[in-house]
């Protein structure tokens, strides 16, 4: 009977280091595995741009087709939080122009304050081109706003409702400077 249980008592061990090397073996191969090209969350509704995340860089799901820019949600802290949640991005900010991530909306919004309203614009296109290491032809691609509050200008201010859009895309308005 002891030869029994000893045979019973080994094979028993044995099976439990069979069973922990198993575990131990695909426990460490699925620890390596990263995901690729997450999905990156940045705006939580239906019809939000899924954006995929390539590390410094990343894609824009758009239907006009994929953009790869400058992954912005690396390089820019968050600002203006409510309650906890972020609102927007400050991409850029000068004396002519600011440039926004707008979570709500899921777009960038390009707000010019500058006196040259030519001139501000001018600028901040080539700096939201240079942020995101895009082509013009690629920023007409993402959803812009380009607006003018009415303090800056009472002929072509409004109430951010008016969207200017980008110069050189196709259907923006473009307009001489007025005082």
């Amino acid at each position: 009977m002891n030869k029994k249980l000893l045979i019973i008592l080994v094979g028993s061990v044995a099976g439990i280091i069979f069973v922990i090397a198993i575990i131990l073996i695909f426990s460490k191969k699925s620890s390596n595995l990263t995901p690729v090209n997450p999905l990156i969350q940045a705006a939580n509704y239906k019809g939000a741009v899924l954006k995929q995340d390539q590390g410094n860089s990343m894609v824009w799901k758009t239907t006009k087709g994929d953009v790869v820019s400058s992954n912005i949600f690396n390089k820019y802290p968050l600002t203006n939080t409510q309650y906890g949640d972020p609102e927007y991005l400050t991409l850029a900010k000068s004396s002519e122009y600011e440039i926004k991530y707008v979570y709500n909306g899921d777009n960038i919004n390009i707000n010019l304050v500058g006196a040259d309203l030519v001139k501000s614009r001018k600028d901040a296109e080539q700096q939201f081109l240079s942020i995101l290491k895009i082509s013009e032809n690629d920023a007409c691609k993402l959803s812009i706003s380009v607006t003018i509050p009415q303090k800056v200008s009472m002929a072509l201010g409004g109430d951010d409702t008016v969207d200017y859009g980008l110069s050189f895309c196709s259907g923006a308005f473009i307009y001489k400077q007025t005082r």
